[in-house]
């Protein structure tokens, strides 16, 4: 196939760029038409759109997908997906709404991915089913982000290798044959703008990273696309972390979400609950999955908000909980977090009553830690988090067999009306920390 408009944005494929195990170089200078030309040797162009809809509009400095909640899509060669073993992608965040980057590319081989970069948290997915992280609204503009795979997975942003980052995925790459291979995701609704991107058959280096982000800057600023968050924001970060209460069971339920949606202000925040955790679990693995978030500022409101205990108290006492829930804290506070909020253990209703005695222990001992009554049934004077958001006290979360407010039977998880009272007490803390 022979390349298109070479009138612009032309040259030799991969001028100053790492050209070893390049499969796709991707320029997006088109302007017009459903080919996406491919600037390698190898032929991968792709095409605008599915089965002759979906299709992204050209504008003059790249290819847009969106607007929020619409599907825009280019069709890459599949075989070329299970090959992929570093994407370099040079792209925008729309400013519309909650817009972040989630999934600029798909495929039907599956890779999630949870990235940090200074003042913006944001989740990258290929699992649609996997609700791994969600957030943030404060992370706008323009940025190359890299993904390498192999053991371990690197993440850069803009050059930089992001230190903290979790990969459900921990092999060479996409995983088997893929049936698909997508620019933009139909699913989660990637808003924005695609300037360049790089695929290659190898992990890349650092500095190869880096060579390649500083040639297509300097390419892409003859456009006048300039890398970097572009939209003034505030620093300040919540970050939620339990077990699937608060990761929402089944992707449908999450209170994190319902709580950050009630802000009004700029802020990054993202939800690590994850199904099954355990505190123990949580506070062995929060080094390297939490405390690794947090940007390196001065002044900046960094939240930690815990909701854990649930699934211990099926086997472990109360007391070896708390003991768990109160080291994790301490270790937070100690990585940066400048505040922290925890939640008291509400009812369950498979637990016997031995489990039942240890919830009370449990919450007891939180309750001693924090007696004094801020707002509603959020308290302060522990030394190891600034407020206890007393949730198991509110008489709607205890009766389990409630359907209004539980979701299952026995009540374990919450519906969008029982997740709305943590996420209006923890609201509630918000405002007084100031986050509004």
């Amino acid at each position: 196939m022979s390349l298109v408009n070479t009138r612009r944005w032309g040259g030799s494929a991969g001028a100053g760029l790492v050209t070893s195990d390049l499969l796709a170089e991707y320029r997006f200078g088109e302007g017009s038409g459903d080919t996406l030309t491919d600037w390698s040797p190898n032929g991968n162009h792709g095409t605008l759109g599915v089965g002759g809809g979906y299709k992204p509009e050209w504008v003059p400095a790249g290819l847009r997908f969106g607007p929020s909640g619409q599907t825009k899509l280019v069709t890459l060669p599949s075989a070329m997906a299970q090959h992929v073993r570093t994407m370099q992608l040079f792209l925008s965040v729309a400013s519309e709404g909650g817009s972040v980057v989630q999934c600029p590319v798909s495929s039907d081989a599956g890779l999630g991915i949870f990235l940090r970069e200074r003042d913006m948290l944001f989740g990258a997915w290929g699992d649609a089913a996997t609700p791994y992280a969600v957030g943030s609204r404060s992370m706008r503009g323009n940025l190359c982000l890299t993904l390498t795979f192999g053991n371990p997975n690197r993440v850069y942003l803009n050059g930089v290798e992001a230190p903290g980052y979790l990969a459900q995925r921990t092999d060479t790459g996409w995983s088997g044959a893929a049936s698909q291979f997508r620019l933009g995701n139909g699913v989660r609704n990637y808003y924005g703008d695609f300037y360049h991107a790089l695929f290659y058959s190898s992990a890349l280096s650092a500095g190869q990273v880096a060579n390649n982000v500083e040639v297509v800057a300097a390419r892409l600023a003859l456009r006048g696309v300039t890398l970097g968050n572009t939209t003034p924001t505030t620093r300040d970060q919540v970050l939620f972390d339990g077990d699937s209460l608060t990761a929402g069971q089944g992707a449908t339920h999450v209170y994190p979400s319902q709580c950050m949606a009630s802000r009004s202000g700029l802020y990054a925040w993202t939800n690590l609950g994850i199904g099954g955790q355990l505190a123990a679990s949580i506070r062995s693995a929060g080094p390297g999955r939490a405390d690794v978030l947090w940007g390196d500022y001065t002044g900046a409101r960094k939240v930690y908000v815990l909701w854990a205990g649930t699934n211990d108290l099926v086997f472990r006492s109360g007391a070896d909980i708390y003991a768990d829930i109160v080291a994790r804290c301490i270790a937070a506070k100690a990585a940066g977090a400048t505040h922290v909020i925890v939640l008291t253990v509400k009812d369950c209703g498979t637990w016997n009553a031995s489990q039942v005695t240890q919830q009370g222990t449990l919450n007891g001992l939180l309750r001693a830690d924090s007696p004094t009554l801020q707002t509603g049934v959020v308290y302060s004077g522990a030394t190891y988090c600034d407020y206890l958001v007393d949730v198991q006290s509110r008489t709607q979360l205890q009766n389990t067999n409630d359907s209004t407010y539980f979701s299952d039977s026995p009540g374990v998880h919450l519906t969008d009306a029982g997740y709305a009272i943590p996420a209006a007490d923890v609201g509630d803390a918000l405002t007084l920390i100031g986050i509004t």
